[in-house]
């Protein structure tokens, strides 16, 4: 890992601009929602892409959302990246194993899926200082929130 101190607002929003043509062709609402202000944070830049791309492939290829919210903000001395979306949610018993590796939610369904994505976006997130939770409602949707110290 290359960790240096980033502006991750306008890193963030270079990520996100590629995936907003799959939003649109895949007929997903969106809603970014990245401050113009800078956001200097101590990040690996290709492990924080793939952090971010893992958790919206996710969504794509399995919440059957046809809703995504990613919203950047401050929270005191970190960032934080809420990605929340409208999808089929994930079972209460299910969601304490999502970021283990070669978990898969639901082993009897024909999707897709190494189960290492979310394992993986986890070891990133840790190995940068950070933190990342799931909260999710089936039915309802799933909301994960990331956070990372601020540099000084």
């Amino acid at each position: 890992m290359d960790i240096n101190i980033v502006e991750a607002a306008e890193l963030t929003r270079n990520i996100l601009i590629d995936w907003i043509p799959i939003f649109e062709d895949k007929q997903i609402d969106y809603n970014i929602d990245i401050p113009e202000q800078p956001f200097r944070v101590k990040l690996d830049t290709d492990g924080y892409m793939r952090i971010l791309n893992n958790l919206i492939q996710n969504v794509i290829s399995h919440s059957h959302a046809d809703k995504i919210e990613i919203i950047l903000s401050k929270q005191e001395k970190n960032m934080q990246i809420r990605l929340a979306d409208n999808g089929i949610g994930i079972e209460k018993e299910d969601l304490k194993h999502i970021f283990e590796r070669l978990y898969k939610c639901d082993k009897g369904r024909s999707e897709k899926g190494s189960g290492l994505g979310l394992s993986i976006a986890h070891q990133l997130v840790e190995k940068m200082n950070g933190t990342i939770t799931a909260n999710s409602i089936q039915g309802t949707g799933t909301e994960f929130t990331l956070l990372f110290p601020l540099a000084n």
